[in-house]
């Protein structure tokens, strides 16, 4: 039995990620989102997720910060899963530790430019400018 590969296709590898992940990782991971996609994003279930590997594949493509900004924008806030954030501003660290004591209003007042009140529900932690 020969295992070559039909000539004009690529060779594919077994995926490494859950669909789920990857596919909520997928939505995440634009600059600017559709419409479309930030309902989807609004609409995706968090229990649905296993937040270790979407946050492997988030490090691992290189999109976590991009993903976590989208997911507080458009989803349920931060996952309970996240422990440590860092705050980024201008390429610098303005801010690194647990979330308890990094997502404060005053901190993300600071980074955003402009007042703004954060609570926390549920487990998640929500942003309102």
């Amino acid at each position: 039995m020969s295992s070559a590969v039909p000539q004009g296709t690529v060779p594919q590898k077994a995926a490494p990620q859950k669909d789920g992940e990857f596919d909520l990782l997928c939505a995440l991971a634009s600059a600017d989102l559709t419409p479309e996609r930030i309902r989807r994003i609004a609409a995706w279930n968090p229990s649905s997720v296993d937040w270790s590997v979407f946050l492997r594949l988030a490090e691992h493509h290189g999109v976590l910060p991009l993903a976590a900004r989208h997911l507080i924008d458009h989803a349920r806030g931060l996952p309970t899963e996240i422990e440590r954030v860092v705050l980024l501003r201008r390429g610098r660290v303005l801010a690194d530790g647990s979330k308890e004591k990094t997502l404060t209003g005053e901190r993300l007042s600071e980074l955003f430019g402009v007042p703004v009140k954060l609570f926390q529900e549920d487990g998640y932690f929500h942003l309102h400018v």
